[in-house]
């Protein structure tokens, strides 16, 4: 029973689920007929019925939910059933609905169900049950259930779909845009869609969407077959003409936009669809600055910038930006559009930093979700390269001493400097590429200002050069950069060729024969003087000689002294240069040092102011020719003239002597290297493996032989120059000694030929003894021959020191005699002849006193000074006495025992002065002092103070006896008493006066000093002049107080001169030359640059700092 119970229950479900298959079918069919009727149905009324955005949407959404209803109902449902999901119907419901298709089953199928069902109820018979189930199964089994279910049946709902389908196609065909543009405005139920219009808003644009604040043009187009004239846009309830930007386009900018738009188009009464314009939010920088780190070498202040892209700095300085933005995500700078740096957001912003050596150009990029702007902004930083220093000198030679410099320059940089010096090297003459080590001095600088002067000077005779050789100097300067490291820069390379021996034997040759040319040439004149001065004397006599020939003769006279005066100012001059030249190059003997300073003086003071003093007046006569005036001015002229002609011609004397001395000196010094260089060559040869360098050593020997006959030659010439003198040196020839010298330089050369390098080494150590033997004789020589004449000198200085002391106090015996003699009285004539007497036994003297001056420097012009007024006092004493003039007589003996009492006291001085050098020479040293010799002791304050104490208490003696032994009470008193005194204290003051003039003329004294010194010489010559006319009064005294007190002002000065030179010693102990920029005023050098000075006190900005300093560079320059 339950196998065919379970068959029934298969074909049951067999039936249901063909049953919903069918339904499926079905609902299919209508759901699809009534859905392309409702889609028909809208476009159709919504083609024709336009109808408003509400209605379609009501309409839309209507037609979407009936059909969405029916396909859940005909179709969802019957599938879900179909797989038996949800509510089916029961095999009761199926067994009803096949008994009605099938009518033999009427209620068998149901009862058997039924009693499938009562089967296991307790109480009925259930075999009879079974037993009845299967017969009524038995009866069922040939029916077929699913034949109960005809698909077919559904064509006829097909026919339907078939109908509404066909509609569609055919209003597709002939008609399409009721069913496009009807569907379309339902589909877009929520746009506006106008009437259809004779012509179209077609819109331009791409995007509606601008950035917050920007302008937006709207663009449109309108096409169709008529088309506006006017077309106005929407928005806000108000409509705007559109520009008309040709026939069919038009176009209207909305500004500044920051909401969203909405707007349309309108065009004869035809409306467009509304559009949007979105406005997104742009990236915006608010505000930056720019924070400059410099380096701190440059001394600038760090700067701040206030949104200021644009900016310069220094090079390596750190630049930082720090930005305040707005809607943005991302900022990065670009520099030179290749090097991109991005920026860390902080809380505070974006910020970024970087190291600058070069300039550059940047753009600042930012961007955000809806815009990237590359090039926000453009800016350019301008770096300003730190430039190497520059350096300009101007050099000056030193007129006096010639191997020294003195050097100008300026420096200048961008910021400051680390060093500056001054280098020197050796370099070969003809190679200058072949340079020894470079010597490097460093000067010092204000490192921190970026522009100064310098002075410097230098000594290149203290640096040993080689003969051959020369040195190359220059200023090197650096900068302080710290970031690229320090640069130099060099001033011109400059070269001073210093001379060898031969070079400055040949100056002093040809500098000795200018010398004596231009000596001759003095000479001369002075003797065509004296001529012409007698000349005019004797036509001063002829009357019938007119004014203006005698004053063409004064002028050819004038002329001729002034010639005179500039060729002994040109000889001074030259012999200045000419020792100068040697002491600067070469070390001289300290006895040649001071004799060079001796004839210097003697050529100083040839040309006197007397002389000087005559010419002028010569000039004035010369406007009004006085015979009276011109006669006395010739005789004194004459006079003048004679004592020239003797002073010129010892100085010629002096200097030819002077010069074979110098030449001798040089002779030994000579020999005495030629000795070193012989040993030295003796040391070569005896070294082992000299026979590999005998041809250079051959050589060698050679070159020494030459230059030893070289210096024989020479002192041959200088033996000949010897004999020119009118008081010829007794020198020695030393010809066994030459011909011993230049036989073992043979012999040397013979042994070395042979290779007899021991023997050779021998014969020149021998050699090198003998001339070395040969020098030390030559000194010793010389210094017999001066110890010699200063013997002799000494001697006949002392005769005339004796004469002249027996010959002042003769002539002071005369003036006190012929105080009491009347002119008529018989033994006036006696006294005139006793005058001529001394007049002519000083004649004697002074042609001793000549004779000896001719060969001894230490008597100086000052002696034929005094022997000139001697003179000239003489000849007034006769001719006064020749006129029987009693009182003028004794007034010129007054001066002619003055001079005479002055020159003893001059040739006391001078007698010490030779005795101590015979002193020094009898030690038998002849040292060498440092180059530049060391000068004779110069007066100094103290002593002259206490020179003129001693004559104030002199003053103040003869004084005290006035008021005690004067009669009238006007200073007279007994002048046998006093004379002596007098004549003594005028000694000392002339003396005084010798020394205020040396040390005026000779010392580089402070102004203060030179004034003080001016005032008391004004002082003391009204005091000489009242010693003269014995004129002791009180006024005198209070001159003598105010001398004193000059004299203490003038050594204060020199004093605080003295410590302000010692503080500046302390600041650069080196520097032994006078002050180099004092040297540049003198020479008319002024810098301008001193301004730089007050220049850095300005408070100006950078740029213009710059073009200060530039400007005042030029200035300089020119």
């Amino acid at each position: 029973m339950n196998q065919n119970l379970d068959i029934l229950i298969v074909k049951l479900d067999g039936f249901i689920r063909k049953f919903y298959k069918n339904q499926i079918i079905k609902g299919f069919i209508l759901t699809t007929t009534l859905f392309l009727a409702f889609f028909l149905f809208a476009a159709i009324t919504e083609y024709f019925g336009h109808f408003s955005s509400g209605f379609r949407t009501v309409l839309f959404y209507g037609v979407s939910a009936i059909s969405f209803a029916i396909f859940i109902k005909l179709i969802l449902i019957p599938t879900l059933q179909f797989f038996k999901i949800g509510k089916i119907i029961s095999y009761k419901q199926a067994s009803n609905i096949l008994a009605k298709h099938f009518g033999e089953l009427q209620d068998k199928l149901t009862n058997t169900l039924e009693l499938a069902d009562i089967k296991n109820i307790p109480g009925f018979s259930q075999e009879l049950i079974i037993a009845s189930i299967n017969k009524r199964i038995s009866a069922l089994k040939p029916i077929p259930f699913n034949k109960a279910v005809n698909l077919k049946e559904n064509l006829k709902y097909a026919r339907y779909l078939a109908f509404v389908g066909f509609i569609i196609l055919v209003i597709l065909i002939f008609w399409p845009s009721v069913i496009t543009e009807g569907t379309e405005r339902v589909v877009k139920y929520d746009s506006h869609f106008e009437p259809k219009a004779p012509f179209d808003f077609i819109l331009l644009n791409d995007t509606l969407s601008v950035q917050k604040g920007n302008d937006f043009q709207v663009k449109l187009e309108m096409r169709g077959n008529f088309v506006p004239e006017i077309v106005y846009i929407v928005f806000g309830n108000s409509n705007f003409q559109m520009t008309k930007i040709s026939k069919s386009k038009f176009s209207y900018t909305f500004k500044n936009i920051n909401n969203n738009v909405e707007f349309s188009f309108s065009a004869d009464q035809y409306r467009s669809q509304q559009y949007v314009i979105k406005v997104l939010p742009a990236p915006t920088i608010l505000d930056f600055s720019i924070a400059v780190d410099v380096p701190a070498y440059t001394r600038d202040t760090n700067k701040l910038y206030e949104n200021i892209g644009d900016i310069t700095v220094p090079c390596g300085s750190k630049i930082k930006w720090n930005f305040n933005t707005k809607d943005i995500d991302s900022l990065t700078i670009v520099f030179n559009d290749s090097i991109k740096l991005r920026a860390s957001k902080g809380v505070e912003g974006f910020s970024v930093s970087k190291l600058f050596l070069i300039g550059s150009n940047y753009k600042i990029a930012v961007s955000n979700k809806h815009f990237k702007k590359s090039d926000l902004v453009k800016y350019n930083i301008n770096v300003i390269p730190d430039l190497g220093p520059g350096i300009k000198v101007n050099t000056i030679k030193d007129s006096a001493k010639f191997a020294s410099f003195y050097f100008n320059g300026i420096i200048n940089d961008d910021y400051g400097f680390q060093k500056l010096t001054f280098n020197y090297k050796i370099t070969g003459k003809d190679a200058p590429d072949n340079s020894d080590t470079i010597v490097s001095i460093l000067l010092p600088l204000n490192a921190g200002l970026s522009s100064q002067e310098f002075y410097y000077a230098f000594d290149f005779s203290s640096i040993k050069v080689p003969d051959n050789k020369k040195i190359e100097y220059y200023f090197e300067v650096w900068d302080n950069d710290a970031v690229n490291g320090s640069k130099s820069a060099q001033s011109t390379v400059y070269d001073v060729i210093i001379p060898t021996k031969d070079d400055l034997q040949k100056f002093e040759d040809e500098s000795s024969k200018n010398l004596e040319a231009k000596m001759d040439e003095s000479l001369k004149l002075a003797k065509e003087l004296k001529r012409d001065i007698n000349n005019l004397q004797e036509n001063l006599i002829n009357k019938n000689l007119s004014s203006w020939d005698k004053t063409k003769i004064m002028e050819q006279i004038s002329s001729k002294q002034n010639r005179l005066e500039d060729l002994t100012q040109q000889i001074s001059k030259e012999f200045e240069k000419k020792n100068e030249m040697l002491n600067s190059f070469s070390e001289q003997q300290k006895e040649i040092l001071e004799k060079q300073k001796q004839m210097q003086e003697l050529l100083e003071n040839v040309f006197t102011d007397e002389m000087k003093k005559m010419l002028e007046e010569l000039n004035k006569l010369m406007q009004d020719v006085d015979k009276k005036k011109v006669n006395e001015l010739a005789k004194d002229m004459k006079l003048n003239y004679e004592d020239l002609s003797k002073q010129l011609d010892r100085n010629m004397e002096l200097l030819k002597k002077y010069e074979i001395e110098k030449k001798i000196d040089n002779t030994i010094e000579r020999l005495n290297e030629l000795a070193e260089k012989q040993n030295e060559l003796s040391e070569k040869t005896a070294e082992k493996g000299a026979d590999e360098n005998k041809e250079a050593l051959s050589e060698e020997q050679k070159k020494q032989a030459e230059e030893f006959e070289k210096i024989s030659q020479e002192y041959e010439k200088v033996l000949d120059e010897n004999k020119e003198l009118k008081n010829p040196m007794d020198l020695d020839k030393f010809e066994k000694e030459k011909e011993d010298i230049s036989n073992d330089f043979k012999e040397g050369s013979k042994e070395m030929k042979e290779n007899k390098m021991k023997k050779a080494s021998k014969k020149q150590k021998e050699n090198s003894s003998k001339i070395k033997n040969m020098s030390e004789n030559m000194k010793n020589m010389m210094q017999k021959q001066q110890a010699q004449q200063q013997e002799e000198d000494l001697d006949a200085l002392r005769k005339i020191l004796e004469n002249i002391v027996t010959f002042s106090f003769n002539q002071e015996n005369l003036m006190e005699a012929l105080k009491e003699m009347q002119a008529k009285n018989p033994k006036f004539i006696e006294a005139v002849s006793t005058q001529k007497n001394l007049s002519d036994n000083f004649k004697v003297i002074k042609d001793s006193l000549t004779a000896l001056a001719k060969r001894t420097p230490q008597l100086k012009s000052i002696v034929n000074k005094e022997i000139g007024i001697l003179d000239k006092s003489m000849e007034k004493t006769l001719e006064s006495m020749g006129d029987r003039n009693i009182h003028q007589s004794r007034t010129s003996q007054q001066f002619v025992m003055t001079s005479a009492n002055n020159l003893a006291l001059l040739l006391s001085e001078a007698l010490k002065q030779m005795e101590n050098n015979m002193e020094g020479m009898s030690g038998g040293q002849c040292s060498k002092p440092k180059k530049g010799g060391k000068k004779g002791k110069k007066p100094n304050m103290k002593g002259m103070k206490e020179q003129q104490e001693s004559l104030k208490q002199q003053l103040q003696q003869m004084l005290d006896q006035m008021k005690k032994g004067g009669k009238d009470g006007k200073g007279n008193f007994d002048p046998n008493a006093t004379n002596k005194q007098l004549s003594k204290m005028l000694a000392q003051q002339e003396i005084f006066s010798q020394m205020m003039d040396e040390l005026m003329s000779n010392s580089k004294l402070s102004p203060q000093a030179q004034k003080a010194l001016n005032d008391i010489k004004g002082l003391m010559e009204k005091n000489q002049t009242d010693l003269i006319n014995k004129n002791i009064t009180p006024e005198m005294m209070k001159r003598q107080n105010l001398i004193e007190t000059r004299l203490l002002d003038a050594e204060n000065a020199e004093f605080q001169r003295e410590i302000d030179n010692k503080r500046e010693s302390k600041e650069a102990k080196d520097e032994k030359y006078s002050n180099p920029e004092e040297i540049f005023k003198y020479k008319g050098i002024n810098s301008k640059f001193n301004e730089m000075i007050n220049f850095t006190d300005i408070k100006l900005y950078k740029y213009y700092k710059n073009k200060y300093k530039e400007y005042l560079i030029k200035l300089n320059d020119n």
